[in-house]
């Protein structure tokens, strides 16, 4: 018998506190959710509230946006709102009306947002070409942090949060920190995208998460002909009745450096190697035969084993 009774005191202590914990969440047991956690400026915000103690369905619900009720209603659990500009405060009340019970929550709106600005780092495009260098496989990319974040009035500097980088939904330890407002990797080859985000905090609380989608794309070489009119018009094919330099440009080749030990060039006239005394330009004479001939280059690089683009050109050499 006496075990009897040390088992049964022994069942009360520890069902104590779930009975202690739901005594105490009875009195207030909803919960008030704001999507997204840190809103941009003038964005779409959701607010819902969940209850697992009652049937939030059946609950008398009414929301008020800055003290002005904006909704009421039975089982009216989600508000939408737009949040205002950056460092506003918006203030959401929600009253819950159930069985006699009157619950309140509050949630407090701050939008803030911090941009993401990218590049492939060293990665070759040709001198008059005037767009950005784009990222391809294997290539380095670099994202730099640009928080929209004001706090008591005044616009805060990126040395002034903590940082938190995703990769595709993970978070990596090596852009986790202070003051890490920039972040460094290498795509993978196998993503034909890079999905990255960033939340910034401050020492104060103030907060503001950004985000990217980063499309990899495939590298490409153009051929021109050296001369008056040279990288006016790419070539798809060339009719060859004097001597001719021609220049191959990649694009989205890296290192940036055309000379670089890495990159690997391989010329081939119809599907045999020759050699140039330029990487990136080679000459060919009326000498060969009369008729179609193929010129192709297929780019390495020594460092990125998986890394390669191919190019090939018909040309049709005819008598002077």
């Amino acid at each position: 018998m006496r075990h009897i009774l040390i088992i049964f005191f022994l069942f009360l202590l520890l069902l104590l506190p779930v009975l202690f914990t739901s005594a105490q969440t009875s009195l207030n047991d909803f919960t008030i959710n704001m999507y997204p956690e840190t809103p941009a400026p003038s964005s779409l915000v959701t607010i819902t509230i969940d209850s697992i103690a009652f049937d939030i369905n059946q609950a008398s619900i009414a929301w008020s946006i800055d003290g002005k009720q904006e909704l009421a209603g039975i089982g009216e659990r989600v508000l939408k709102l737009k949040a205002g500009p950056s460092g506003s405060k918006t203030i959401v009340d929600v009253l819950v009306n159930i069985g006699g019970l009157r619950l309140i929550k509050r949630a407090v709106i701050v939008p803030a947002s911090t941009d993401l600005l990218w590049e492939a780092i060293d990665t070759y495009t040709p001198p008059f070409y005037k767009g950005k260098a784009l990222p391809a496989q294997e290539a380095d990319i670099k994202l730099v942090a640009i928080p929209d974040v004001i706090s008591s009035g005044t616009r805060l500097k990126p040395n002034e949060f903590d940082y938190e980088w995703r990769k595709n939904g993970n978070v990596e330890s090596s852009g986790f920190g202070f003051n890490k407002s920039y972040f460094v990797f290498r795509n993978n080859y196998l993503n034909k995208n890079e999905e990255v985000g960033v939340f910034a905090k401050s020492r104060g609380g103030a907060k503001g998460s950004g985000g990217a989608l980063i499309a990899i794309v495939a590298p490409k070489i153009l051929f021109y002909e050296e001369g008056g009119s040279l990288y006016q018009k790419a070539l798809t094919s060339l009719e060859l009745t004097k001597e001719t330099i021609l220049v191959a440009e990649p694009y989205f080749i890296f290192p940036r450096n055309l000379l670089s030990s890495d990159l690997i060039l391989d010329w081939k006239i119809n599907d045999v190697k020759t050699t140039t005394t330029q990487k990136n330009k080679i000459i060919l004479g009326p000498t060969q035969s009369v008729g179609a001939s193929s010129i192709s280059l297929d780019i390495k690089n020594k460092s990125r084993l998986l890394f390669s683009v191919d190019k090939k050109l018909e040309v049709l050499v005819k008598n002077k």
